[in-house]
């Protein structure tokens, strides 16, 4: 109790500070020592703002499912310093995959369905293709189609993936993806 008052107290001052270079190390030290006690300062240092992708990360790492709809809730709101979501949202979601597995499934789904930033949907994409997913396979697919500013780097990341497209076409790509499709899940 008193090692939990003392990391409560530690944060506080941190945020009262605003000092993100400490919130980014409480950060990490909070998911090291679990759930029980991290979990709850970690949401605090979130929601104020302080080293939060490094807060919202570390979350993943306790794998608690019931943040799973909070961490949607977060990465599906548009962040305004970073368009794209390549420098922000981006590596949350790509945790959550990682860290939940097919319990992120329905999440990266809703993420894919309603963000606004393209890397932010791309990295939803991939954790479900590596599902074998339908609606990632169907955002890779509309990628390769609709030639969007990352399309190159989204046909690198298939490439990666799968070596035997890594040189494809379009026309190759748009075939494999749609096979892809035809054998990817479907449903919960």
């Amino acid at each position: 109790a008193q090692i939990e008052h003392g990391l409560e107290t530690e944060v506080d001052f941190v945020i009262g500070q605003k000092n993100e270079n400490a919130a980014q190390w409480l950060a990490q030290f909070l998911a090291s020592i679990g759930s029980v006690a991290g979990r709850p300062l970690l949401w605090k240092l979130a929601e104020a703002r302080l080293a939060t992708e490094q807060s919202l990360n570390c979350l993943t790492w306790l794998r608690d499912p019931s943040d799973l709809p909070r961490l949607t809730a977060i990465v599906e709101q548009k962040d305004a310093s970073d368009p794209s979501g390549y420098d922000s949202h981006a590596s949350v979601v790509g945790d959550m995959q990682t860290n939940y597995g097919s319990l992120a499934r329905p999440y990266l789904r809703d993420i894919l369905a309603s963000s606004k930033q393209p890397f932010v949907r791309a990295t939803a994409a991939q954790g479900l293709v590596e599902m074998n997913d339908r609606p990632g396979w169907e955002f890779f697919l509309d990628v390769i189609r609709q030639r969007p500013f990352y399309r190159d780097e989204m046909a690198r990341w298939l490439g990666q993936k799968f070596p035997a497209i890594r040189s494809a076409d379009d026309a190759a790509l748009i075939a494999f993806l749609q096979s892809k499709m035809a054998t990817a899940t479907t449903q919960e």
